[in-house]
């Protein structure tokens, strides 16, 4: 007979791996167009959750905001991992996505 900790500790096993099931499949599906950067895969796929096409515009953006992401670093913000999540979380505004580095410190 389970105890009640071991059987709760089973249900959690199981709600974790229901939950990373539909991640994991957004993370190939993504893959398989080309985008390979795990880091900002996982962060589009939080951000959106099953959306594919929000995930997908998300990342193809990074592409076209390549000179504010340069300009970001030429002002001194150099992690490029923050950057690059702080333009998908602001639509590509280097004013908000500098507010939002600036208010982290």
């Amino acid at each position: 007979m389970l105890r009640v900790a071991d059987r709760v500790a089973e249900h959690d096993r199981r709600t974790a791996r229901a939950v990373a099931a539909p991640a994991v499949a957004m993370a190939a599906a993504l893959g398989a167009m080309g985008f390979t950067d795990t880091e900002m895969v996982q962060y589009v796929v939080e951000k959106n959750g099953a959306d594919l096409d929000a995930c997908a515009r998300d990342l193809a953006a990074l592409g076209g905001w390549a000179e504010g992401l340069t300009d970001l670093l030429e002002m001194g913000f150099e992690n490029t991992m923050l950057n690059a999540k702080l333009m998908i979380k602001n639509g590509g505004s280097v004013k908000n996505t500098v507010r939002d580095l600036v208010a982290d410190n």
